[in-house]
């Protein structure tokens, strides 16, 4: 090392750091934020404060404090291809069974909540609407797949066709899952490539929870499985049925359901229309015809 180099870098040590008040700023605007903020939106942030600066310094001095900013959890894809066996689709549509036990239909349902994920995978009778059995994971794995099963099994008629019909996920093409099937004598059935509609009495089941954590939910969804009529509900999670139940739900209380969500919804964004609709997974058109017709 040269001698000039040494004592350069010896006098920049006692130098104070003329970045000490701008790192202060970025980890206001992070923790303001909640780590959301990149470093092009923190530079951004910083620029309309006046302060002139590039991302890239931005970004240096960010990893300098130790900040980075939290990534969106990306969609569970349950197709990956052909990576085992794939069933034709004995089902055809047919969303109806003349007797119990019969006609069943599956598939994984992914929540998202505080930027974390959990899998809920419950098997649906076709004939009265019926959970037989549900698993609830933090990965979509072939043991939750299994659990789901074990609660199915012991509810089947022992004699007789059983259908059970999903789509063409990587956990239903496994030789684990056919295993199971076959052993139970149970006939598989799977949705064509692409076309969630062969899969509609099952995708149908669409619940938006407002919890503030995944053990919330997961308590929610332990206490209280679903109704399962194929009736969209805003208002969330839905209690098992019996086969000595009806699964229909009078629509004054589904519309009372869907007011009360509207409205806690509505105060939990501060009246922000545009959060309130991607909060309910729906159109702020949708939305607005739905607080006229409450009167909200």
């Amino acid at each position: 090392m040269a001698r000039s180099t040494f004592y350069y870098c010896l006098s920049r040590l006692s130098q104070e750091d003329k970045y000490a008040g701008i790192k202060q700023q970025i980890a206001e605007i992070n923790r303001i934020h909640r780590g959301r903020y990149g470093h092009r939106r923190i530079t951004l942030s910083l620029r309309m404060a006046g302060i002139r600066i590039t991302p890239k310094t931005v970004l240096k001095l960010m990893r300098e404090l130790d900040i980075r900013c939290k990534v969106r959890c990306k969609r569970h894809l349950s197709y990956k291809g052909e990576v085992g066996k794939t069933a034709p689709n004995l089902l055809k549509r047919c969303f109806h069974a003349a007797m119990p036990g019969r006609k069943l239909v599956t598939d994984v349902t992914e929540f998202h909540i505080c930027g974390q994920k959990v899998y809920l995978s419950p098997v649906l009778d076709l004939y009265n609407r019926e959970i037989l059995g549900y698993a609830i994971s933090r990965q979509p794995n072939m043991e939750m797949v299994r659990r789901m099963m074990r609660q199915t099994f012991p509810r089947l008629p022992k004699q007789g066709e059983i259908l059970l019909h999903s789509d063409q996920g990587c956990l239903y093409q496994s030789k684990a899952y056919r295993s199971l099937l076959q052993q139970r004598g149970i006939t598989q059935s799977m949705s064509r490539k692409g076309n969630c509609l062969d899969n509609a009495a099952r995708e149908k089941l669409m619940l938006h929870p407002w919890f503030g954590n995944i053990r919330e939910l997961e308590h929610a969804i332990e206490k209280a499985v679903i109704i399962c009529d194929g009736t969209f509900l805003s208002a969330g999670l839905f209690q098992l049925q019996r086969r000595n139940e009806t699964p229909e739900m009078p629509v004054s209380t589904l519309e009372d359901m869907e007011k009360q969500m509207i409205r806690r919804t509505l105060d939990k964004c501060g009246g922000n229309l545009s959060a309130v609709a991607s909060q309910l997974g729906i159109t702020r058109q949708t939305l607005y015809n739905k607080m006229k017709k409450y009167g909200l």
